[in-house]
């Protein structure tokens, strides 16, 4: 069974990922960029961001 990957082990004086770090964590799970027609399609369905709760 394959899940999300564990999160790389970083400076545990800073325990969180950030900028850089992140973007190249998520590049090496396969993520890629959204283009910008998709991003608007995305906005104008309100599929874009996180849900309202």
């Amino acid at each position: 069974m394959t899940g999300i990957p564990p999160l790389p082990k970083i400076d545990s004086k800073r325990p969180e990922l950030r900028g850089r770090e992140l973007i190249q964590w998520l590049k090496d799970q396969g993520a890629e960029p959204i283009d910008a027609a998709t991003k608007k399609r995305l906005i104008a369905s309100g599929n874009w961001g996180m849900p309202d709760e």
